[in-house]
C-alpha cells in the first residue's frame, strides 16, 4: 500500500494543508512540536479512527486529544494505492465520528465493507490485511519506538508463526520471519547491542547534542561579551563627552581668569591717573 496524499482540514495543531507522498521513500521534518507525530497520528485515525471515551492514564481520549480548539473543521481525507495498483479515497469527520471510502471513479463503496463493534467500516482491516493493534506495533512506528525489545521481537515473530505456516506460504512466511530478525538484531540493533547501526547513530546522535550544547553555551558567552562590549562603548563615548565638556569648561576659566586680570589692571590704572 502506498499514501498518495492526506489532506488535513483540522486535526491538533494542523489545519488546512495537503501533503502529497512520492513513490519511495518521503521525508517529513520539522523542530519539536511541530506537528511530525501528529501527521502520524492522522495517517493511523484516516485508517483505524479515533476512540472516544474516557480518559486513560490522565490524557483525554484521542477523539478529543486532536480536536482543534480554534474551531476548525474536525476532518480530512487520505487516498492510496493498494498493491494491485488500485485507487481509494477516505473521507472523516472526526467531530461526526463518520467516514466514507470511494474508488479511483469516486462511487461511495462504504456499505461494501463490514462494521465493527463501533460501527464503522472496517475498510483499512479488509484492505491492508491488518488490524490497528497490528498497525500500530509494525507499519506504524511511533517516535522512540524503533528499536524492539526481546518482548517485542517474541511478539513479532508469534504473530508471523500465527499465519498459515504451511505449504508455499508458510515458507514465505519463514523467510519474511527471518529476515526480519536478521533486519532488527543485525542493521538495527535490540536493547541488548551496543555495536550496531542504530547504537552507532544513537552515539553520534549523543555527540552531536553534546557539541550543540557547547556551542549553544559558547553563543551564550559571546552574546554576553558583546552586549558588555556594547556597554564599555556607551559608556566610554559619555566619558568623552564629560573629558570635552570639562576641556571647554577649563578653557573657559582661563578666559574668565584673563578677564578678571586685565579689569584689575584697568582700575589700577584708572586710580593712578587719578592722583595725578
Amino acid at each position: 500500500m502506498h499514501i498518495d496524499k492526506i489532506e488535513i482540514g483540522g486535526f491538533g495543531k494542523i489545519k488546512n494543508r495537503e501533503y502529497t507522498f512520492a513513490r519511495g521513500m518521503n521525508l517529513i521534518y520539522g523542530g519539536n512540536e511541530a506537528g511530525k507525530s501528529t501527521i502520524q497520528w492522522f495517517i493511523r485515525a484516516m485508517f483505524y479512527g479515533l476512540k472516544g471515551g474516557r480518559r486513560t492514564a490522565g490524557l483525554p481520549s484521542a477523539q478529543k486529544r486532536f480536536m482543534p480548539w480554534d474551531g476548525t473543521q474536525y476532518k480530512g481525507a487520505i487516498t492510496y494505492t493498494l498493491d494491485n495498483g488500485t485507487h481509494f479515497r477516505a473521507e472523516r469527520d472526526f467531530e461526526k465520528n463518520e467516514v466514507r471510502i470511494f474508488d479511483s471513479s469516486y462511487n461511495d463503496i462504504t456499505n461494501s465493507f463490514a462494521r465493527g463493534r463501533d460501527k464503522q467500516p472496517m475498510f483499512a482491516d479488509t484492505q491492508l490485511g491488518i488490524d490497528e493493534t497490528g498497525f500500530a506495533n509494525t507499519v506504524f512506528i511511533g517516535q522512540a519506538e524503533v528499536r524492539l525489545g526481546s518482548d517485542g521481537l517474541e511478539n513479532l515473530a508469534a504473530r508471523l508463526s500465527d499465519m498459515d505456516n504451511t505449504g508455499w506460504d508458510g515458507l514465505l512466511y519463514q523467510r519474511a520471519e527471518a529476515a526480519l530478525t536478521d533486519a532488527l538484531r543485525n542493521r538495527i540493533g535490540t536493547d541488548r547491542t551496543r555495536t550496531q547501526p542504530l547504537d552507532r547513530l544513537e552515539n553520534e546522535l549523543r555527540r552531536l547534542e553534546a557539541e550543540r550544547t557547547a556551542l549553544i553555551a559558547r553563543q551564550k558567552q559571546k552574546e554576553s561579551l558583546m552586549f558588555e562590549l556594547t556597554e564599555t562603548k556607551n559608556r566610554l563615548m559619555e566619558l568623552e563627552k564629560w573629558e570635552q565638556w570639562l576641556s571647554e569648561l577649563g578653557r573657559l576659566i582661563e578666559i574668565r581668569k584673563n578677564i578678571d586680570q586685565r579689569m584689575k589692571k584697568e582700575a589700577l590704572l584708572k586710580e593712578a591717573a587719578a592722583r595725578l
